[in-house]
């Protein structure tokens, strides 16, 4: 049961941080945090953070 739960909130969270991160947070990031943010995306880091 717990893993069944699991697995339906997983990309429903997954979903609605990326929609944060990517359209609603972005210009506040880049505005507070610009200086330690990177140019480019590390996915690698990224996929081994968010599960």
């Amino acid at each position: 049961m717990f893993f069944k739960l699991f697995l339906i909130a997983l990309p429903v969270f997954f979903s609605i941080d990326i929609v944060w991160l990517a359209f609603v947070a972005k210009k506040f990031y880049n505005r507070h945090l610009g200086h330690l943010m990177r140019a480019d995306v590390n996915w690698y880091a990224a996929g081994i953070f968010f599960p």
